[in-house]
């Protein structure tokens, strides 16, 4: 019998027509049936005990042991005092062995008292099994109703006489109508009641959708407080959790606030399976895989329920919905594979293969067992059939299955599955889809910072399609992360001659010429010269267009990071007018950059991604040295001279950039992070370079390690008064993190900004002094949305647990440089939508908790003066009016920025106070 599924709320009537249903189907020996509809009365009204009784008592006449105990478990959660669980219960534990809780639970049930005839028969029975006196209490209370008396619907043991037994107590159905009533009650209050519930959880997943967890917790807490049975608010509390990382939670939510859902039908194979999730969290194979075990049971294949729907939002990684049966087996093969079994994951594996060709967790132990067998080609294809299959989710939910495969393959074997004949007999479009799909390996590989794999395979996917601006972009972004800026550069470089060569982007001659040849004089060539302007029409769709210029973004990018754009080397002692000129003498050989030459030597078609990466110039920029200097020439006008023709190309590529992007909202655009970068240097190249230092002492570098905020003080010089044992000049050298958080430096962590920043610790000479600039995009970007998503309380919770953070990070920090002065800069105040974050982050790194931990580890805080107008705000001032408040004129930039004259205002005092004489 195929039975509908009934409202989520049932009139009294309607559940007993239900329950005699169950009674009927029992009666007729169809027991899925009546256990079926036994377990929808449970989810129905969880309040009443009676169903849990007949569906526990059900249980035991199936031998399902396990279902039954765990019925009983569920019902005492609710009614601890209940003598008919109690006695169920009992004769579980005795059934199993477990002597000493049987009859604690069966001496419990007599103390309780109430239970029918048979019900007695059943206690009686069990106790006399354990050497209890049976004499005393067992009978019904005199007076008791007649219809609670009869509640059991039948005996413990499934025998001949007991199933008698069973059918005369089952016949009894108008008596189970009463006991309903009689529990139940008028309904109409709850009716409203339930409706208000539903409409409060509806609201909840809306919330949930979005990603603003902590209003989606509100709405559930309030829904189970006034229906303490709503298992899709429980569940919806289990998932919130899970998405922001909370196993423990989860797992309290599941097994000891509201175990009931584990055990409801409505809800148990989404419960168990983020059990199971919240063990993977934890990282206990073993009980993922006996909650996974349980979920597989009871839930339906994919051909039958079709595959979950979340709820709008499809970026959640827990989104509402049971997984499909093929999705729980593939991941009870993982967790059995982890666990160690793994003969039996790797068959259970092989039969979810056969009927669900890309379930991820099942291709993971597959290519495993593949790989450790030899068979890389076999392996390489299953990862490549599940990462087409999972195209349209997010690349992270694939990391481990590419990273597990890619680890143990090359990138040869890789082209090789995906063109066996040969890459010589694909045609274009083809070429271009392997590229793709070479290149979407290597993302996966960048992102959990594989960066040496991802450079590889983006290196052969450039190859494949030499056209493709999104490979290009992509391929410049993962060699900067290791420092390997020269062949990013050349990339880069190759790209623009591609696009000349077609003969349909004149205006990429403009960017060819600049690298290859100079700027003209004055170093501020148009784009005029080369006769056009890069514009969307002559690309092929404007995402083209877009990344094409975002590689001309990168390009400044790398140049103005890897070399001074005004000379560093003190004038010549002789030569006073040097000192104000900043280019060294009217008459000398023509500049070149530093860098062309090594730029226009390499072939990056032939030459392999090294081990060892290739910075422009230096690792990092050390203060140079010269040999065979020009007759007449000291090193300062050389450097004086690179340093023009340096600057020389940066303001011909900004300029050519500059006419592409003007009237187009790029802030609005895939390449806005790109766009940003060239705003802020491009603004800073319109300022007046930094006078030539006068002649003195060598300058001394300070390495400044952070995110975009290093762009501000980039290859400035800092006077500092003389004293003892500290340098009276330093150059600020910019050590960029792209995009760094705070957040993303945890232990736990494995994204790329993680791997940049430590290879940029690595690379520091020995001894040097450092400033870390880090936090503004935490208080931009992070903690509000840690604070929406329910991870923090409050702001303030949030922001202390981020210093928290950064005192971490700051002590791995100093065990890996014990030799350096290390300064942590204060955050910009320069964003008026985030001042009141970055204001009050700044008041907690200055606070006297943190500075004795800056001092156990090592570090100086640079306290600045106030960079707002009228003085620094008073603690408490509301957020709107700090929004208000401006910026001191002087250190206006791009409105994100501080200009490069903070410089001499603030960070060079600060550093005096901070830099003590020895």
């Amino acid at each position: 019998m195929q039975l509908s599924e009934p409202p989520t709320k049932l009139s009294i009537e309607d559940l007993c027509e239900l329950g005699s249903q169950g009674v009927s189907a029992w009666q007729g020996g169809r027991l899925a049936e009546a256990k079926h509809i036994f377990e929808q009365l449970c989810a129905l009204d969880v309040a009443s005990p009676l169903w849990s009784c007949w569906l526990a008592r059900l249980h035991c006449s199936m031998n399902e042991d396990a279902d039954a105990l765990a019925v009983c478990q569920a019902g005492l959660s609710r009614e601890p005092q209940h003598a008919e669980l109690l006695l169920l219960r009992g004769r579980m534990h005795l059934q199993v062995g477990d002597r000493d809780r049987a009859r604690a639970d069966l001496l419990q049930a007599r103390a309780v008292g109430g239970l029918g005839q048979v019900a007695v028969q059943d206690l009686v029975g069990g106790l006399r099994q354990l050497g209890e006196s049976v004499a005393n209490r067992l009978a019904a209370p005199t007076g008791q109703d007649a219809a609670t008396v009869v509640m059991t619907p039948c005996s413990f043991v499934s025998s001949p006489k007991t199933a008698a037994a069973t059918t005369v107590l089952l016949k009894e159905v108008p008596v189970v109508a009463t006991a309903v009533r009689a529990q139940f009650g008028s309904t109409a209050s709850e009716s409203k009641t339930d409706g208000s519930v539903k409409d409060t959880i509806k609201s909840a997943l809306v919330e949930e959708s979005k990603g603003y967890f902590a209003r989606s917790k509100k709405f559930c807490e309030e829904a189970l407080r006034c229906k303490s049975d709503a298992w899709d608010a429980v569940l919806c509390l289990a998932r919130l959790e899970l998405n922001i990382g909370n196993g423990a939670e989860v797992r309290k939510i599941l097994r000891k606030d509201y175990p009931i859902v584990l055990r409801n039908a409505n809800s148990r194979v989404e419960a168990l399976t983020l059990a199971a999730a919240a063990a993977e969290v934890e990282g206990d194979w073993d009980e993922a895989a006996a909650d996974l075990e349980l979920a597989a049971k009871v839930a339906k294949p994919i051909s039958a329920s079709g595959s979950p729907t979340p709820v709008q939002g499809g970026h959640l990684k827990f989104a509402p919905g049971a997984p499909g049966l093929e999705d729980i087996l593939g991941r009870l093969a993982r967790a059995q594979f982890r666990a160690g079994e793994r003969e039996t994951a790797a068959a259970l594996a092989q039969n979810v293969l056969e009927s669900s060709p890309v379930q991820r967790e099942a291709c993971e132990v597959a290519c495993t067992v593949l790989l450790d067998r030899g068979d890389s080609a076999t392996a390489l294809a299953v990862m490549l059939r599940c990462l087409i299959g999972h195209r349209n989710r997010p690349s992270s939910e694939s990391a481990d299955l590419v990273c597990g495969v890619m680890r143990r393959c090359s990138v040869e074997e890789l082209l090789h599955v995906l063109a066996p004949k040969g890459q010589e007999a694909l045609e274009q479009e083809q070429r271009k889809s392997v590229a793709e799909v070479v290149a979407y390996v290597g993302l996966i590989m960048k992102e959990r910072s594989e960066v040496l794999d991802a450079c590889r395979l983006y290196r052969r996917s450039v190859l494949l399609a030499p056209s493709h601006a999104s490979l290009f972009l992509n391929l410049m972004h993962t060699f900067a992360l290791r420092r390997d800026d020269l062949p990013a550069l050349a990339w880069g470089l190759r790209y623009f001659d591609e696009l000349l060569s077609s003969g349909k982007v004149l205006a990429a001659r403009a960017i060819c010429e600049a690298l290859r040849n100079g700027a003209s004089e004055g170093g501020r060539e148009g784009p005029e010269s080369a006769g056009s302007t890069l514009t969307p029409e002559v690309f092929e769709s404007t995402s083209a267009f877009y990344d094409t210029i975002a590689i001309g973004f990168v390009l400044v990018k790398l140049l103005f990071l890897s070399h001074p754009y005004s000379s560093l080397v003190p004038a010549h002692k002789e030569d006073p007018a040097s000192e104000t000129r900043g280019f060294g003498p009217p008459v000398r050989p023509t500049p070149v950059p530093p860098w062309r030459s090594r730029l226009l030597s390499l072939s990056v078609d032939k030459t392999d991604v090294s081990t060892k990466p290739t910075p422009l110039i230096g690792t990092p920029w050390i203060s140079p040295t010269f040999e065979n200097l020009p007759s007449g020439y000291s090193a300062a006008d050389v450097a004086a001279g690179e340093a023009m023709s340096h600057r020389g190309v940066l303001r011909r590529l900004a300029a050519t950039l500059d006419s592409a992007r003007n009237g187009r909202n790029l802030h609005l655009t895939p390449v806005r992070n790109e766009h940003a970068y060239f705003s802020c240097i491009r603004d800073i190249l319109e300022g007046e370079p930094p006078a030539v230092p006068a002649h003195g002492n060598a300058l001394e570098p300070l390495y400044v390690i952070g995110d975009s905020h290093v762009l501000s003080s980039a290859w400035r010089i800092a006077g500092l008064p003389p004293a003892q044992g500290r340098p009276d000049r330093i150059v600020l050298v910019p050590c960029l993190v792209t995009g760094a958080k705070i957040w993303h430096m945890r232990e736990d962590s494995n994204f790329y900004t993680k791997f940049m920043f430590w290879e940029r610790i690595s690379c520091l000479p020995k001894g040097a002094p450092v400033i870390i600039n880090l936090g503004e995009i935490d208080c931009r970007e992070g903690v509000l949305r840690s604070v929406q998503q329910g991870k923090h309380a409050s702001v303030e919770t949030a922001l202390t647990a981020l210093i928290g953070l950064y005192l971490e990070l700051l002590q791995e920090v100093r065990r890996r440089l014990p030799g350096s002065r290390l300064f942590v800069h204060p955050v910009a105040n320069v964003l008026p939508e985030s001042r009141f974050l970055t204001l009050a982050f700044n008041h907690l790194l200055a606070a006297p908790a943190t500075q004795h931990r800056f001092e156990k580890i090592g570090v100086q805080l640079l306290s600045f003066a106030p960079v707002l107008e009228g003085g620094e705000p008073s603690p408490g001032t509301a957020p709107k009016v700090l929004a208000e408040l401006s910026l001191v004129e002087a250190l206006r930039l791009d409105g994100t920025h501080m200009a490069p004259a903070y410089v001499a205002s603030h960070l060079a005092p600060a550093l005096a106070v901070a830099w003590p004489a020895e």
